[in-house]
């Protein structure tokens, strides 16, 4: 019916092997199937602890959601709402300790996508900050990169001219 389901499996020997796969998220009612942007996934070296950002249209609202697995003999989190917004967006996640990073096309900017970063300082239970990053204008922002590091941010999209 074209709805899509995210899991997340894992892998410790190289690919050889795989642990069972576990949802990440079950609750897609969008009927896109595969047009859905694919999900980013970032591991953090730090903890351990596995990222996910995608975007879907869930009961409640499409948007961009979020969610996170601290052991990887658990389940992941229930899902948390990013932003709300009419499309689907590509999204980018990043990772160092208690720092995550979302970096998202903003599903509200109309046919102009525009770049958005939501910051969580509690290793991804609460999202402190969310803003815009790319100037719009006369220029789409599309595709979202981020990287993390120490103190620094990386983050970069791909523009396109009207």
């Amino acid at each position: 019916d074209g709805r899509s389901a995210t899991y997340l499996a894992r892998s410790v020997d190289g690919g050889r092997t795989w642990d069972r796969p576990a949802p990440v998220d079950t609750l897609d009612r969008s009927h896109v199937g595969c047009e859905r942007p694919a999900p980013s996934v970032a591991v953090d070296t730090l903890n351990g602890y596995v990222h996910v950002a995608f975007s879907l249209e869930a009961p409640e609202g499409k948007g961009v959601f979020y969610a996170h697995r601290m052991d990887p003999r658990a389940a992941f989190e229930i899902p948390q709402v990013i932003v709300y917004g009419d499309r689907p967006a590509h999204t980018a996640v990043a990772s160092q300790g208690d720092r995550v990073l979302v970096a998202y096309e903003d599903p509200n900017t109309g046919g102009r996508p525009f770049i958005s970063l939501a910051v969580s300082r509690t290793a991804g239970h609460t999202w402190d900050e969310r803003f815009g990053a790319s100037e719009g204008g006369s220029t789409s922002a599309e595709r979202p990169r981020v990287a993390l590091r120490g103190d620094r941010v990386a983050l970069g999209w791909v523009e396109r001219s009207s």
